[in-house]
């Protein structure tokens, strides 16, 4: 369902910019089954999973693609840097993984530099890559966060990622 512009949105306008990207679900999930969802709108993917959003053009946004009748979707943080991000918009398990780790309340942070530093150590932590491969396992199920395996890994990819930030 797509939001009405109001008057407000028009306002707004100088302040968003399109986000075209990417969903890559897991195999057995079509893209188009999925909707986008932001803050600010939401839309469908086509068959490839296309999708085109507006985004904030500064800032930390986030961008998600929902299952209908689900609380457990994909996600990805959006660093906007005057409309540009430093990588290719694609939602899928490995930007979920990084997403859920970064928005925990100790690592969350809203400027973007902060945000880039706290991203650069996520991705490269081999915990976060083990957690995206049990999203992609768990993503179909009907409440993947109270899977143990789930919850295993989540706990893992945090504890290792903190360490890099606390090293003992």
């Amino acid at each position: 369902m797509q939001k009405k512009e109001t008057k407000e949105d028009i306002e707004l306008a100088p302040a968003l910019i399109p986000i075209h990207g990417t969903v890559r679900p897991p195999s057995g999930v079509s893209p188009d089954s999925l909707e986008i969802v932001s803050l600010l709108r939401t839309s469908k993917p086509d068959k490839e999973g296309k999708f085109s959003i507006p985004s904030y053009k500064d800032g930390v946004n986030t961008v998600a693609a929902m299952a209908p009748e689900k609380e457990f979707g994909l996600m990805k943080i959006l660093i906007m840097n005057n409309g540009a991000s430093s990588e290719e918009t694609v939602l899928d398990s490995q930007s979920t993984a990084q997403a859920l780790i970064f928005i925990t309340p100790v690592l969350i942070a809203n400027d973007p530099k902060r945000a880039q530093e706290i991203m650069e150590i996520i991705k490269k932590n081999q915990k976060v890559q083990e957690f995206a491969g049990v999203i992609d396992k768990v993503f179909e199920k009907d409440d993947p966060m109270s899977i143990p395996e789930y919850e295993e890994a989540f706990q893992a990819a945090l504890s290792s990622v903190l360490l890099e930030f606390n090293p003992q």
